[in-house]
């Protein structure tokens, strides 16, 4: 089974005037040829449909100007069989335990973190009910690392991996979106060396290539896919619809084109159904 691990849905909200979109989102909204929220959900289930991909994993964004929250990222799952619930929750929640049981209940299949948008430290004292938590439910959580453009308030030095070894520690599935990986220039500060130690220090730490689209990340993904434990540890997912610009128009389906770029770089079908088995589908279809 192949399970894309990193999507997200545009949403509803994204419709009004578009007066919070910094500069990377106006530029991602024009270049991708972006219609309403709803051209883009129809285009989303279209290509999912056609695609090669059996299921994917929605993640939800609270608070974004343009990514959709929880409710309406659990709401169309329901009704969008394939579709998988990713919850992004307040790690200092009071109430976190409950609330991941709910997600739950709502089909939540991981979680999503955004350290820097979320101005959340993850080597907080604060964060270990979560990750405790989190490890106890099997729940992998899916952390950005790198720096962050899309959602670019708060400091990005939360977004190293080097913050998460705690939550290693503890004992919590991790899943370093990204890889720590700078997205633009050299110049950005990368974190791939922090990653790389903390997945030679935890067998529980892994890391998602998804967005690996530009020269500077497919650099990146060269390194990975010579160092054969870093290689044993990397997950399918896209990063939809960060990057659609990349292979449309004109391009065939977007679903397909990441898994030929990922093929050219001699990643076979372990490689994509690694992310089935981390959240407990590879006996399913």
């Amino acid at each position: 089974m192949i399970v894309d691990l990193h999507t997200h849905l545009v949403a509803s909200a994204a419709d009004s005037p578009r007066t919070r979109l910094n500069v990377w989102n106006r530029a991602l909204v024009r270049i991708a040829r972006f219609g309403s929220a709803a051209e883009c959900r129809e285009r989303f289930v279209r290509e999912f449909r056609e695609g090669p991909v059996d299921r994917a994993v929605v993640c939800a964004i609270e608070g974004s100007p343009l990514a959709a929250g929880n409710r309406e990222v659990a709401a169309f799952c329901r009704d969008n069989p394939g579709f998988l619930y990713g919850a992004n929750l307040d790690p200092r929640s009071p109430a976190i335990e409950d609330e991941m049981d709910a997600a739950v209940s709502d089909g939540a299949v991981l979680l999503k973190l955004m350290p820097s948008f979320q101005g959340v430290d993850p080597a907080s004292p604060n964060c270990d009910r979560y990750w405790t938590a989190a490890a106890a439910r099997q729940l992998p959580v899916v952390v950005h690392t790198g720096p962050e453009h899309m959602l670019s308030r708060g400091d990005n030095a939360l977004n190293s991996p080097a913050r998460l070894e705690r939550a290693a520690d503890i004992g919590a599935t991790i899943v370093c979106a990204h890889c720590g990986c700078q997205l633009v220039s050299f110049v950005e500060r990368s974190h791939f060396g922090a990653w790389k130690r903390l997945v030679q220090r935890h067998a529980n730490v892994y890391g998602d290539v998804s967005g690996f689209s530009g020269c500077v990340r497919r650099f990146w993904l060269g390194r990975i896919v010579r160092d054969p434990l870093l290689r044993s540890r990397i997950l399918f997912g896209t990063d939809y619809p960060a990057f659609v610009h990349v292979f449309r128009p004109n391009r065939g389906n977007t679903f397909a084109a990441w898994m030929e770029l990922f093929r050219s770089y001699g990643l076979g079908d372990d490689f994509f159904a690694r992310g089935a088995k981390l959240i407990g589908l590879e006996d399913r279809k």
